[in-house]
């Protein structure tokens, strides 16, 4: 299809901004037009002029709770109508940031639910659901960032940033669990090598049964051969003739 040419603007047809995640596409934001003013359209077969009006499309978001429902049902799916409640008391309280800055005991107190709830609520909201989009994100110990993509406050532009930096702590936490689960199996195996090591009987040194014994104890320990002669003397063995015993000594 041919454009009209304005003055050097020429006029086309604008799609819908998508957001594609695993394969499945969601629209995210939309399109809006915006009148600017009147241009004069050229007629080329004729020369003549003609006054028409011009819109530019921009891309918006509006300043209000943006709710893109199959990802929040998705990510909420199977959770109870207390734990729900929980979700939604998360989204009243966020920030400009998207953010809930708040430790869990501290949720627990202002919004009325046990500890035990909002321990199990933090952690399933935290975890996908049949591969969408996780609703929230654990940033540290006392601070949570809800997922832009699902709900956001505030206008496209700033919705972008903070969708930026959420990304940002999602690879940041990936690389610190890789981390963890290296340590984790390092630990692993050392802990099963200390078992294996209890495990096994403690060798005791094997005591000298004869004067042949003896002999070969004083080389190893850079003794004389008479040493051998005198110790399995004491000990009442056999004792054999000195030439014997030197040969056995030189030959170890």
């Amino acid at each position: 299809m041919s454009s009209l040419k304005l003055d050097k603007i020429e006029l086309r047809t604008y799609n819908k901004n998508k957001c594609i995640y695993q394969g499945v596409t969601f629209v995210t934001t939309s399109k809006k037009q915006k009148f600017v003013g009147y241009k004069m359209l050229l007629d080329e077969e004729t020369g003549d002029r003609y006054p028409v009006q011009i819109n530019v499309v921009e891309e918006r978001d509006f300043n209000f709770n943006k709710v893109w429902l199959q990802h929040l049902v998705n990510s909420i799916d199977g959770i109870s109508n207390q734990r729900l409640r929980l979700a939604f008391w998360i989204i009243d309280n966020l920030d400009r940031e998207n953010k809930l800055v708040m430790t869990q005991r501290a949720i627990s107190e202002k919004s009325g639910m046990s500890l035990n709830t909002v321990v199990k609520t933090m952690k399933s909201l935290q975890e996908s659901n049949n591969g969408a989009p996780t609703f929230l994100q654990k940033i540290n110990s006392g601070a949570y960032r809800v997922n832009p993509d699902i709900i956001y406050k505030g206008s496209h532009s700033s919705r972008m940033g903070i969708l930026y930096d959420y990304y940002e702590t999602c690879r940041e936490n990936k690389k610190s669990e890789d981390t963890a689960e290296k340590k984790s199996e390092i630990t692993e195996i050392q802990e099963q090598n200390e078992l294996q090591s209890h495990d096994e009987p403690t060798r005791q040194p094997k005591e000298p049964q004869s004067h042949e014994d003896y002999i070969r104890i004083a080389k190893s320990t850079n003794r004389k051969v008479g040493w051998a002669y005198y110790q399995a003397q004491n000990k009442g063995f056999d004792l054999l003739d000195k030439e014997k015993a030197q040969e056995i000594y030189d030959s170890i």
